[in-house]
């Protein structure tokens, strides 16, 4: 095998395992497709040394810099190349399925390093994608039982599936207009103007499992689209596991 920090950008192969992060596993899902959607260098770019190209590539050395924003401004990260795995020699990080590829092991590596390590408590989305990408995050929550189950019989419901994408939380006090918030996640998904991720509340092993979703769990979102009345999200579990069990399942 001859490993390489990049061989194919893409949201689909990125997994998380042990780690407590899936809200920074979910941003860097989200970055990742939209790296490959509009093919600008949006997550690869910040990982050195690079060729003359701008792709990262390996360090005979082991050392390695990332460019991440904290504190205000972008600053290096420096870290090397020794990863946490198993007797059986299985990675522990989050990792791609390709195994030939770390890139995200090694962006996940310097995101812990600056939030202390490994025993990483957990963030949300909008502190993550900050911190990856330097764009301002806009969140938008539905924690009142009012509102968000208005957002549900309103929507016919979200439909969830194994994948997830795109970024935003929400912080909402009073009536939310949600034709107009959906349109926005469309037209920024179109336009490559935003980055769309979300977030379960917390609930019971039960309702959990009768929908196939993870209690307090964050997801990225891949697509959003209006059909007629209905408007679905297609969304990635980090976990890359558990299928939605819940209306619209045979689409």
């Amino acid at each position: 095998m001859r490993p390489k920090i990049v061989e194919s950008v893409t949201p689909y192969t990125i997994t998380q395992t042990l780690i407590t992060d899936c809200s920074f596993v979910s941003s860097l899902t989200v970055t990742a497709l939209y790296e490959r959607t509009f093919r600008k260098k949006l997550i690869t770019s910040i990982i050195y040394p690079q060729n003359a190209h701008g792709q990262p590539i390996v360090n005979s050395s082991g050392k390695y810099v990332v460019k991440l924003f904290v504190n205000g401004c972008f600053r290096k990260v420096e870290i090397d190349d020794n990863l946490p795995v198993s007797k059986t020699g299985q990675l522990l990080c989050s990792h791609s399925k390709d195994e030939n590829e770390f890139w995200v092991s090694l962006l996940e590596k310097a995101f812990l390093k600056v939030m202390g390590g490994y025993d990483f408590p957990g963030s949300t989305s909008c502190e993550d994608l900050h911190v990856l990408t330097g764009w301002i995050p806009e969140r938008f929550g539905f924690h009142d039982d009012g509102i968000y189950n208005k957002y549900i019989q309103l929507d016919n419901y979200l439909f969830v599936y194994s994948f997830v994408y795109l970024f935003i939380c929400l912080f909402v006090f009073g009536e939310l207009n949600v034709e107009r918030l959906f349109s926005r996640l469309e037209s920024g998904q179109e336009y490559g103007d935003c980055l769309i991720t979300i977030a379960t509340k917390e609930m019971s092993d039960e309702e959990a499992d009768s929908l196939g979703l993870v209690s307090s769990h964050a997801y990225a979102v891949l697509r959003a689209v209006q059909l007629g009345t209905h408007r679905f999200l297609l969304i990635k579990n980090p976990w890359a596991q558990k299928r939605w069990k819940g209306i619209f399942i045979n689409i």
